[in-house]
């Protein structure tokens, strides 16, 4: 497979995951999950004006192209392909008739358990009755989908035949009972109806006019809840309706209603107890109560960042974090405000956020922190500058290169060698050449490897060929990661520089070119 189709399916597919994660904390409608999928339906639009279809197996391990692995080592993309294996789809082709009605179907037919697209009769079946063209599934064809599609529409049509007879009859023949004696029968039923009674019926509910005037009646009977504030017996309520806000295959309006009734309840009071709830080391509705808290939009960022800088347990700073994050750009002004705290922890948790949000509008504020006198604090900016690569993040790292602290000095030359940028090979290679920590040496020559660049070969080789009377073997350790560093790089004077150390040496460093040589060979 071409390294071009590669790197355009591996974008695609990182795009798509993204996507489905979006779909899985975001009702249906929600901007934030209409911009993520429509980014993933233009590129793969762009992709097929060039291409007439776009198809991929699937497997447990991820999506090939030609037998070629797509994304190796993205566990993202790995852990969306067993999304699609366990739903029986080991082929997905994309089509020229793909519109977004048929990524939002793909994304549907995902949120629903394996065992339960079964019950639809399989993901073909589920395409098809969703009249979806533009993506065909396990090698169908669009004559095996339509006889599909007629096949459901005769079954529909045959079961319309057959009209249920009516529960309310006032004679023999199942004549319906007029509007007054159905008012006066749902009356009686329902006035004593306490609030359990209403949730499980509303959670069968599929008319929207009964589900309707069920929510009114369940919020009349929070009503005494709220006002007392006993929140936790709200949390069932909740739970509900936020499981409809994101339960696709229910009727839309009955989808918005359920919505507009969950933020309803998201007050300043519930919104902190929610806050206090998925922080929680043993939360079983993590996820559910990480859905709300989205649904009340930035209103819910503040009592999380409350949380997270009160927060003693290292579990539960890392539950609010990983909520905190799901937020994307809507958190970084909030995060902005309070870095510059008086206690370190704080300030080094929100740069933490930032780094972790990866936009670039923060390296201004992740900059100033690194003003910050603790060096906890200093070592996280160095650390988060590696999600936002960029001129003026190797900048920054290259000038940490020179700092007293030497734990700091290695944390920049790990980012840089992260980072990848070439402009950083100089004064990585100075460290490497000149500096006296053996640590720093190392891991500066580590990083040259990453980079992965040729202008750094001739400082590699100067390295491998160095020669020293004392410190004998911490040196030949040096010399035999120069030597790896080369191998990464590969390359004709990489290869000569390894060859020629190898037939001059012994121990350690003949082992390591050896078997560089010998894995080249094998690759060629």
């Amino acid at each position: 497979m071409p390294q071009e189709s590669s790197e355009n399916y591996s974008f695609i597919l990182n795009e798509l995951t993204k996507a489905v994660k979006m779909h899985n904390f975001y009702p249906v409608g929600h901007p934030n999950l209409d911009s993520a999928l429509e980014k993933c339906y233009l590129l793969v639009k762009k992709r097929l004006e060039e291409e007439p279809e776009i198809k991929w197996q699937v497997d447990h391990k991820g999506f090939y192209h030609s037998k070629a692995l797509i994304a190796s080592g993205n566990q993202d993309v790995a852990g969306l392909a067993k999304k699609f294996f366990f739903r029986r789809i080991k082929e997905i082709t994309f089509t020229r008739y793909l519109t977004l009605a048929d990524l939002k179907t793909l994304l549907s037919a995902l949120k629903f358990e394996p065992e339960d697209i079964q019950a639809r009769g399989g993901i073909e079946a589920y395409f098809a009755g969703k009249d979806v063209s533009g993506i065909l599934v396990n090698s169908l064809s669009y004559e095996e989908l339509k006889k599909l599609k007629e096949g459901l529409k005769e079954k529909e049509e045959e079961e319309a035949v057959i009209e249920p007879v009516s529960k309310e009859t006032n004679g023999p023949l199942g004549e319906a009972s007029s509007d007054e004696d159905k008012k006066e029968v749902t009356a009686e039923e329902t006035t004593n109806e306490d609030l359990t009674e209403l949730l499980m019926r509303i959670r069968v509910e599929r008319d929207f006019l009964k589900y309707k005037d069920l929510a009114v009646r369940i919020k009349e009977k929070t009503g005494t809840i709220a006002s007392e504030k006993k929140i936790e017996d709200l949390l069932p309520v909740l739970l509900v309706f936020c499981e409809h806000s994101f339960e696709s295959d229910l009727p839309e309006e009955i989808i918005a209603e359920a919505n507009r009734r969950l933020t309803s309840f998201l007050s300043k009071d519930v919104l902190k107890f929610l806050a206090v709830r998925v922080g929680n080391k043993e939360e079983s509705k993590r996820k559910a109560i990480q859905k709300m808290l989205l649904s009340a939009g930035t209103e819910a960022i503040e009592p999380l960042l409350d949380e997270i800088t009160e927060a003693q347990d290292a579990a539960r700073r890392r539950n609010l974090y990983n909520s905190l994050v799901l937020f994307g750009g809507d958190l970084r002004p909030f995060v902005e405000k309070r870095i510059n705290s008086r206690e370190w922890y704080v300030t080094r948790q929100m740069v933490s956020l930032l780094g972790e949000l990866g936009d670039a509008r923060s390296i201004n504020a992740i900059e100033n922190a690194y003003g910050y006198p603790d060096d906890r604090v200093k070592k996280e900016v160095l650390k988060s500058l590696v999600r936002i690569p960029s001129p003026r993040s190797t900048e920054i790292l290259i000038g940490a290169l020179g700092e007293e602290n030497q734990a700091l000095v290695n944390q920049a030359i790990i980012s840089l060698g992260i980072i990848k940028d070439p402009l950083s090979i100089d004064a990585l290679a100075r460290v490497a050449l000149k500096d006296k920590d053996l640590e720093s040496k190392k891991e500066a020559i580590k990083a040259l490897g990453l980079i992965g660049d040729q202008k750094a070969v001739p400082h590699l080789t100067k390295i491998l060929f160095r020669k020293v009377w004392f410190g004998k073997k911490s040196h030949e350790g040096v010399r035999s990661l120069a030597a790896y560093s080369l191998g990464m790089i590969g390359g004709p004077e990489a290869y000569k520089a390894i060859e020629a150390a190898g037939k001059n040496s012994e121990g350690e460093l003949f082992s390591v070119c050896k078997r560089i040589l010998e894995r080249k060979e094998r690759t060629q």
